[in-house]
C-alpha cells in the first residue's frame, strides 16, 4: 500500500485503493481507529516496522491530496488521514502536514493547501 500511495493511479483506482485501506485497518466500520490496534503480542521490532509502513502510507496521502484537481476523490483521500493519533504519532503527523489537512478537513481543495 505504501507504494501505491505514491504512485500515479487513475481516480477510479485511487477510489477503491484507499477506501479499502481505510475499511481493513477499521475493521469495516466508519470510526476512529489508532493503526496498531489489534496487534497484541507484537514485538518492538514488528511494532516500529508496522508504524514505519503506516508513516510512509500517510506520506503518501498527503503528496496525492496536494497534487489532486478531483473533487471526486479529494473526500476520499482526506478521510484517509482520519485516525486516532497517539502521543508517538504527533510529531510525524505534524511534520508531514497531515495535522494541517485534517484540521482544514473538507475546506481543502486542490487550490488551496499549504505546501
Amino acid at each position: 500500500m505504501s507504494m501505491i500511495s505514491h504512485s500515479d493511479l487513475s481516480n477510479d483506482a485511487a477510489l477503491v485503493c484507499f477506501s479499502y485501506f481505510c475499511r481493513s485497518l477499521r475493521g469495516d466500520k466508519d470510526t476512529l481507529v489508532h493503526f496498531t490496534n489489534g496487534l497484541k503480542g507484537m514485538g518492538e521490532y514488528l511494532l516500529t516496522k508496522t508504524r514505519l509502513e503506516f508513516y510512509k502510507i500517510i506520506t503518501g496521502i498527503v503528496k496525492q491530496i496536494k497534487l489532486c484537481d478531483s473533487e471526486e476523490l479529494m473526500p476520499f483521500l482526506i478521510k484517509s488521514l482520519y485516525w486516532q493519533i497517539r502521543a508517538t504519532d504527533y510529531q510525524f503527523f505534524l511534520r508531514t502536514g497531515a495535522i494541517e489537512v485534517i484540521s482544514k478537513g473538507s475546506e481543502i481543495n486542490s487550490h488551496n493547501i499549504i505546501e
